[in-house]
């Protein structure tokens, strides 16, 4: 993908239109995963209709306009251009979907093995987490009510030494 992802963007959604049984071939040759192709049509989508400087929009990244996209209309996208330029893809996601940004937040990224994985998936849907799309959602709360619950495990277990 290059830095011109509004260009791939509308041959992709061109493809997809045209001849569909062609679009994972496109997908393949353009050197993307499907779930990126989907994200860079749903840009085309909302952007194509839109007068909009296009260097601002190349210049936040596919990942900001993919956000912008499902909120941008041609009254407030040179504000939402703005908001892209001034947060991350994480705090621009917060805001646009209305909530509020803590300035205190520590970001912790984890590596796990299949087995792993499905041990964590396991543990967090029992604390609270939810399934979207491939992922979960309320990881973190989930990850805290556990260590909340081991916590209070591991006070209980020392008072009966």
């Amino acid at each position: 993908m290059t830095k011109d992802f509004l260009t791939l963007a509308c041959r992709l959604r061109e493809v997809q239109n045209l001849d569909p049984d062609m679009f994972p071939q496109a997908i393949k040759i353009a050197g993307i995963g499907r779930r990126r192709a989907y994200a860079l049509i749903q840009i085309d989508n909302s952007f194509r209709k839109l007068d909009f400087d296009r260097d601002r929009l190349l210049g936040v990244g596919w990942a900001k306009a993919v956000i912008l996209a499902r909120h941008v209309d041609q009254q407030n996208c040179d504000k939402l251009l703005g908001f892209a330029e001034e947060h991350t893809v994480h705090d621009l996601a917060i805001l646009l979907s209305g909530g509020t940004l803590n300035a205190n937040q520590r970001v912790v990224l984890l590596y796990f093995s299949i087995e792993e994985y499905e041990l964590f998936e396991q543990m967090a849907l029992t604390h609270g987490a939810t399934r979207e799309g491939r992922g979960l959602a309320g990881k973190e709360r989930a990850i805290i009510d556990m260590m909340r619950a081991l916590r209070m495990y591991m006070s209980a277990s020392r008072k009966r030494w």
